[in-house]
């Protein structure tokens, strides 16, 4: 570079450097002392960026406490940063890096991280900040203080101490309304908004949403719970159960006070007197459904056991020749089965009568039980009675008394063997398409046994149960695939328990009955409140999984006869079969017991 090149550019310079520190001895104003230094240039093209020092003055963090694993924390850079500056990230826990002067990143584990930006201008000058950033364990949802019930009694709240687990319990409410309304107190250390989840018995109800208020009337009396999932936007969750007993019409075995008096008895209302009838059982749609013992026939109710229709099937109908069916299942609410014993069909003709042979143990319906089919599952599931039915949507089973188990996945269009029990059966019950269970004896002896299965069927195993002898009532209701009840104890053996499982069947453990009765049917509404009746019709009722129980109905008041089953209908209505004509000089042989709408309290007959 030749002298008077590099003397020009010598003199722009300090004349540059005059003007950016207002030195210089002009009076008037030059363009090139207003110009920024990231916009002077000279006429040969030459940034000068030593004009401007590069200088981190802060790094800006929001939020700037409080942060948690999952959070997304925001990064921006101030100073002096001359044109083309360009910036390095580094946050401590890993990749992924970053550019630019703002930034996001989100850390995933809890501890303490150096934030380091290094900031590089044209020429390669470079300054450099760090600052540390905390990240700390999130801390879930308070409650505590009052939590607010509308009930007259307790006006002032149920008090819970900050930070306690566990159960609450509302007490007994007595509402015809059976409304309850719950305002929960609840807080977040760290400031986050909250959100509320309401489970009903277990279920859920209605959507997540920020209100703490919760108002339900139960449709139905008896023990319930009422349980509230607090959660913060960090996954932080705190659950509180809520327990409350509603007004029912089982009495309270807790309180001795409001036990049946001996002054009066609850009396089953007669709907049907038509002739004696074994299994009932109602459908999805609470349609019920019963068989007569004698005839092949079906009776059905729509109004929740009011008044029933004879439904008669294309069988032999030659009094007590015949016999009617032993059990009834539903696919859906057109698709009816019945099941029963190996019965023929008896044709009149002039000059004669001829039997026919070829009918086989089950009928079916697919219009809701105004016309039936009579229906062959295969010779050797019809070798024997056939005791039981059941449906899990399309999958379905039947089981003989012999304990031969058949299937169908497709509604009952076609059956298969599958799998032999290894019990004497006498019912079955399934609870989804995978879980199910018989209830019998073991082959050729008269030792209650149980026998479950956990994959549709296919294999069966024999649970482990007390020493318990079966009588021909035995009986199996479960809840759900965890919790069921069982029963089947001769006369001669006392006591007569109820056997209880809380693993699905695994094992059994006894919850007696009082007064050494024989227990003919269970039925439950929850896991811990159901019903149990006896030999007679008295009728038991549980809320705490059969520790206790109260008398609650009686079906006569002397040995000539009682109920033979029962089922819960609409409205958590008792609906009750009668095999006896005669019970205590009346013939009510069907029935219902609307535990929904009141009981009916009469002097003893």
């Amino acid at each position: 570079m030749n002298k008077g090149l590099r003397g020009g550019i010598s003199a722009g310079v300090c004349a540059l450097v005059l003007a950016a520190c207002g030195g210089g001895g002009g009076d008037g104003d030059s363009t090139a002392a207003q110009a920024t230094p990231a916009t002077q240039v000279k006429d040969n093209g030459v940034q000068p960026s030593n004009l401007t020092a590069i200088k981190i003055a802060d790094i800006g963090i929001t939020p700037t406490n409080a942060l948690r694993p999952g959070t997304k924390v925001d990064f921006v850079v101030s100073g002096t940063f001359p044109s083309g500056t360009t910036y390095a990230w580094d946050f401590s826990d890993g990749p992924p890096l970053s550019t630019g002067a703002s930034t996001s990143h989100t850390y995933s584990k809890v501890g303490k991280f150096t934030v380091k930006v290094t900031a590089t201008d044209s020429s390669g000058k470079k300054s450099t900040e760090m600052r540390t950033v905390e990240i700390v364990q999130n801390e879930p949802p308070v409650v505590g203080g009052t939590i607010a019930v509308d009930r007259p009694d307790l006006s002032g709240g149920v008090s819970i101490g900050t930070g306690s687990t566990g159960a609450i319990n509302l007490g007994h409410v007595e509402s015809t309304g059976r409304s309850v309304k719950v305002v929960v107190n609840a807080t977040d250390p760290q400031g986050d908004s909250l959100t509320y989840k309401w489970l009903i018995d277990g279920i859920a109800y209605g959507q997540s949403s920020t209100s703490n208020t919760l108002s339900y009337t139960f449709s139905t009396g008896g023990a319930h719970v009422v349980t509230v999932i607090v959660m913060d936007e960090y996954g932080g969750q705190t659950s509180h159960d809520f327990p409350v007993t509603l007004a029912s019409t089982i009495v309270d075995p807790a309180d001795p006070d409001t036990l049946l008096k001996p002054t009066g008895y609850a009396v089953w209302k007669s709907s049907y007197t038509g002739q004696p009838v074994g299994r009932i059982r109602v459908a999805a749609n609470k349609t019920a459904w019963a068989l007569p013992m004698l005839k092949p026939q079906v009776l059905r109710s729509t109004d929740n056991g009011r008044s029933w229709q004879e439904l008669t099937l294309p069988k032999d109908e030659r009094g007590a020749e015949t016999r009617g069916f032993i059990d009834v299942g539903f696919a859906d609410d057109k698709n009816i089965w019945v099941v029963g014993c190996p019965q023929q069909e008896y044709v009149k003709f002039e000059g004669g009568a001829l039997i026919n042979f070829d009918y086989a143990s089950a009928m079916h319906s697919s219009d809701g039980g105004n016309s039936w089919e009579n229906v062959s599952l295969g010779a050797y599931l019809e070798s024997r009675c056939i005791n039981a039915v059941q449906f899990a949507g399309q999958n379905g089973w039947v089981v003989n008394e012999r304990g031969i188990v058949g299937n169908t996945t497709d509604g009952g269009k076609t059956w298969r063997f599958l799998a032999d029990a290894k019990i004497d059966a006498k019912h079955m019950q399934f609870t989804d398409a995978q879980n199910g269970w018989i209830v019998g004896a073991a082959r050729n002896t008269s030792k209650l046994q149980i026998s479950r299965t956990t994959d549709g069927g296919a294999t069966w195993t024999v649970s482990k149960t007390p020493d318990v002898e079966m009588n021909t009532s035995a009986s199996l209701y479960f809840v759900d695939s965890k919790n069921g009840y069982a029963s089947g104890s001769l006369w001669s053996r006392a006591p007569y328990p109820v056997l209880k499982t809380t693993d699905g069947g695994a094992t059994w453990t006894t919850v007696p009955i009082p007064n050494n009765t024989f227990i003919r049917d269970l039925a439950f509404t929850t896991p811990t409140s159901g019903y149990a009746l006896d030999s007679l019709g008295d009728v038991y009722g549980t809320k705490d999984g059969g520790s206790n129980w109260a008398k609650i109905g009686v079906r006569s008041t002397d040995d000539s006869g009682g109920l033979e089953s029962f089922a819960i209908g609409g409205n958590s209505a008792l609906l009750g079969t009668s095999s006896s004509y005669f019970v205590s000089g009346n013939t009510s042989l069907l029935g219902s017991l609307p535990t929904g709408g009141g009981v009916f309290w009469l002097t003893p007959l």
